[in-house]
């Protein structure tokens, strides 16, 4: 099979990306390092390679148009695998005709009073955040390099298929279903964007067909921006058609107010942290 659609990583958001473009008819080849995934669709087909090798990137990658770069090392591993699973994909890819869409989260900007941009300074002091400043100049460099072209998608905290193990997955999914309190981490009443998985996906395809979006980084349109944690699950539970209960780290459980948050982002309309979208 000849798939013009390489996604590199077969996570969560390898397999939106994975979805999105089933849908429209692409054949799509998913790489990683087994050569082995769980319900694989038709006009789909999993390869094994070592990222960590220029030459398994070629192979991989051989007659792509677009390349997804979604696969990452262990979450505590970062520091050391990262920097080089980047800088050989991009070996492996320089001189080809393949264009690479890269997946980011929002940790480069660091701490931020307000909406999230996609022109505020990379302002990171945390370790992971450095490193993901240090990917993402990294890659905007190799674009202006010629080396390869490049457009990059960030999304904040996700949700959706496949997200079981994000913050907004099993442990307040399954626990409410349960009957249990949802866990979250941090202020159940100060907003905090999460993203749809599938929308993640969808953007990242877009993203790679858009030559307007090379040499750039952009951010994934979400429907409810200033929603909280705590409106955010009384929402998920009222589908169920249960009760919400929250309970924050350290905290004790607590009833989040019912009230649907649509109305205050109507109120301020650009201030969504999404302020260019493909």
């Amino acid at each position: 099979m000849l798939a013009n659609h390489i996604v590199l990583g077969t996570d969560v958001i390898g397999h939106a990306i994975m979805e999105e473009l089933v849908t429209r008819g692409e054949l799509v080849r998913m790489v990683n390092r087994s050569g082995q995934m769980d319900e694989v669709p038709a006009g789909v087909e999993v390869f094994a390679s070592d990222l960590y090798d220029p030459a398994s990137v070629i192979e991989a990658t051989r007659g792509a148009k677009v390349v997804y770069q979604s696969a990452q090392p262990r979450y505590d591993e970062w520091s050391g695998k990262f920097p080089p699973l980047q800088k050989y994909i991009i070996e492996g890819l320089t001189g080809s005709n393949a264009k690479l869409v890269i997946v980011e989260n929002l940790y480069a900007y660091g701490e931020v009073q307000g909406p999230i941009t996609e022109d505020l300074p990379r302002n990171t002091h945390t370790r992971k955040g450095k490193v993901r400043a240090q990917l993402s100049a990294a890659a905007l460099d190799a674009h202006r390099a010629w080396k390869v072209r490049v457009a990059i998608g960030r999304a904040s905290d996700y949700f959706g298929p496949w997200g079981i193990n994000s913050s907004m997955g099993g442990i307040v999914f399954n626990n409410l279903l349960k009957g249990n309190s949802a866990q979250i981490a941090g202020s159940a009443s100060v907003p905090h964007t999460f993203t749809y998985i599938p929308y993640f996906g969808k953007t990242l395809v877009i993203l790679g067909e858009r030559d307007e979006a090379d040499g750039q980084a952009w951010h994934v349109p979400n429907d409810i921006p200033c929603i909280t944690q705590g409106e955010l699950i009384q929402m998920i539970a009222e589908e169920m058609g249960g009760k919400a209960w929250v309970q924050a780290a350290g905290g004790c459980p607590t009833a989040p107010r019912s009230a649907h948050p649509a109305h205050r982002c109507q109120a301020a309309p650009g201030k969504d942290g999404n302020s260019r979208q493909p």
